[in-house]
């Protein structure tokens, strides 16, 4: 699961009895009904049976709400699941919220014309990290913050002792540098020949990894597949160190969620993460690609668990903005002030 679904799980469970608000959720990739399900497997395709399939159950649903809170990736994404909702809001009348979450092809995003129109007629856009409220301001549109919301089931955890259990949970695609992750760890390892290393997430690149790892030959790595963010905690209790090495990023929910376990983080400093996580404050940074500084923060840690304890401890004080009771409020202002103040 990426961060918009886990973001879009927590919000419906959040909401769900709350006296202020009551939220439908409409899932982009709608059941297909019986005698399409044999075409399911066939990439285009499943495209083309299942847009107007996801349209006729937007078409209806949005009939019944006041605001639509809708969540957008990039580009491709955008054009696919946001737009024809927006399309239908707009038809009906309807307020929307843009929830826009990502950093990747942003050029592309911000350049298009079918965009900015679509920007320039929504109500409200809304964005979960300073990084992107920047991107936004800087092609000429005001965003409002709501900071992603952290599961109240990750539980806080010192680490001592301090052992070389590491724990990466980046999906296996390109942006997210997990090959740069095994170079690091083949590092380490080779310093701690114990070390573990816990990949959480799948991908295309899954085969090109587990091949790495052997020509690497290195022992004690795991490829865990997908994991549901509900099982994620005992995942974090399990490990002592957070290791990213993301290419581009905005502001990962999988560093917060580590913030909120008690793991000391190393990360590499790729888009907005430094406005989140700070280097010797509540992280180590490193630049983009540095296997050998990666690796170098990795084994400081494990030398200086005094230090390590005190930046996790850090890191977990600054979590506040992030639990449901602050952003509650948040998405009630936003809901509000796009209904216009119902």
């Amino acid at each position: 699961m990426g961060g918009q679904e886990v973001q879009a799980a927590l919000l419906i469970r959040n909401w769900r009895g709350d006296p202020e608000a009551e939220v439908t959720f409409l899932p982009n990739d709608p059941v297909f009904p019986n005698w399409a399900r044999a075409l399911e497997g066939i990439p285009y395709l499943r495209t083309v049976i299942r847009l107007p399939l996801y349209a006729i159950t937007a078409w209806r649903a949005i009939s019944r709400v006041e605001v639509v809170h809708i969540f957008s990736a990039s580009y491709t994404s955008f054009l696919l699941t946001c737009f024809p909702v927006w399309s239908i809001s707009r038809w009906k009348r309807k307020r929307v919220v843009l929830n826009y979450h990502t950093a990747r092809r942003w050029r592309q995003f911000a350049t298009s014309r079918i965009v900015r129109f679509v920007l320039n007629r929504t109500q409200k856009i809304v964005v979960p990290s300073t990084y992107l409220a920047r991107k936004f301001e800087e092609i000429g549109f005001n965003v409002s913050i709501v900071p992603n919301i952290i599961n109240d089931r990750f539980q806080y955890r010192a680490r001592t002792p301090l052992k070389p259990r590491i724990l990466c949970t980046r999906n296996l695609s390109p942006d997210y540098g997990v090959d740069v992750v095994i170079d690091v760890f083949s590092i380490v390892q080779a310093q701690c020949p114990e070390a573990e290393l816990c990949l959480i997430g799948d991908g295309p690149l899954r085969g090109c990894l587990e091949a790495k790892v052997r020509s690497l030959g290195i022992s004690n790595v795991q490829f865990c597949g997908r994991v549901a963010n509900d099982q994620m905690p005992e995942w974090y209790d399990r490990t002592d160190i957070f290791l990213n090495a993301s290419l581009l990023d905005n502001a990962p929910l999988s560093i917060l969620e580590a913030f909120a376990c008690g793991l000391p983080v190393v990360t590499t400093a790729a888009g907005g993460i430094p406005l989140m996580a700070h280097h010797e404050e509540t992280g180590l940074l490193a630049p983009v690609g540095d296997r050998r500084t990666l690796a170098e923060c990795v084994l400081r840690l494990l030398r200086e668990t005094e230090f390590a304890e005190k930046i996790a401890r850090q890191a977990h004080e600054q979590l506040a903005a992030h639990r449901w009771s602050v952003v509650r409020l948040k998405w009630l202002g936003v809901y509000r002030a796009c209904a216009g103040g119902a």
